[in-house]
């Protein structure tokens, strides 16, 4: 075991709950995080499913506080407004740049608990007014202990563009479409920026506006949608989407298809599970 893992395995005993992690934390938990969790991917990038009370999630909040705090203004108080009480409920899936040894992208899934769905409680609220009853009735969720709400998705920077084949992003959603099927999970919900719904749609994944609302203004976000989706479909309205393309259309966003579809070239998630530790 190196000196980071050691020195890290240690304070997992006790975990705080942070968004505040400076530069040099980062760097020793992810190291202590690929050290002690090896890959067998040989590709530059390494996955994980974190539960939200391990101490490596905090690798998350750190990609989500640096990335919402840039675009949005949302800083690491905003977020444990926003989020605190949903962190029992929490999962990560990460991705890490084994190169850098760096946490490049996060997507958070929330289950149902006792204090309910974030995006639920959000649309409840003004300017959407959607009750639970309705959302539900509408879109035939019968049980929301089959729901996983997406929380947030925040890549950094540089792996956003064409330059990065977008290979964070969707692998992503490739992971949460996996791991959804695994967990036998049949609704996901969430509320997303303008930008990362027109691209999902470009990319053909099936989520609709939820109750058929509009865009609203959301967390300092001017443009946000409230969506759901139903997982059982995904995979027939993803083939008849790309069925539909022209063949240029088709040869531009091929590979980006194959990633979300297929699930080429994206690295197998390695879980990690609380394993019974005190959190604060």
């Amino acid at each position: 075991m190196s000196h980071a893992a050691a020195q890290f395995s240690l304070a997992q005993q006790h975990v705080t709950l942070r968004y505040d992690l400076g530069a040099e934390e980062v760097a020793q938990l992810t190291g202590a995080l690929l050290d002690k969790h090896p890959t067998s991917e040989t590709g530059r990038y390494a996955c994980y499913v974190i539960d939200g009370e391990n101490s490596y999630s905090n690798l998350g909040r750190s990609v989500e506080a640096i990335v919402f705090e840039s675009t949005f203004g949302n800083d690491a108080a905003t977020m444990q407004e926003e989020y605190g009480i949903y962190e029992h409920a929490s999962s990560f899936f990460l991705i890490v740049d084994k190169e850098s040894r760096s946490p490049v992208g996060v997507l958070r899934v929330i289950a149902n608990s006792p204090a309910g769905l974030k995006t639920i409680v959000d649309i409840e609220k003004s300017p959407l007014g959607i009750s639970l009853q309705e959302m539900t009735l509408f879109h035939g969720i019968d049980t929301l202990d089959n729901c996983w709400d997406i929380g947030t998705l925040a890549v950094v920077g540089k792996e956003r563009g064409s330059a990065s084949d977008f290979m964070v992003s969707t692998a992503l959603y490739r992971t949460l479409y996996v791991e959804a099927v695994k967990g036998d999970v049949e609704h996901l919900i969430s509320i997303i920026d303008q930008r990362a719904y027109e691209s999902l749609q470009f990319l053909g994944v099936p989520f609709v506006p939820m109750v058929h609302s509009d865009y609203f203004s959301y967390l300092d976000s001017p443009k946000s949608m409230a969506v759901y989706g139903h997982v059982t479909d995904f995979l027939d309205a993803h083939k008849s989407y790309e069925a539909s393309l022209t063949p240029r259309v088709r040869e531009m966003i091929g590979p980006y298809l194959s990633r979300l579809m297929s699930g080429t070239d994206v690295p197998e998630p390695v879980t990690i599970r609380n394993a019974g530790l005190t959190v604060s």
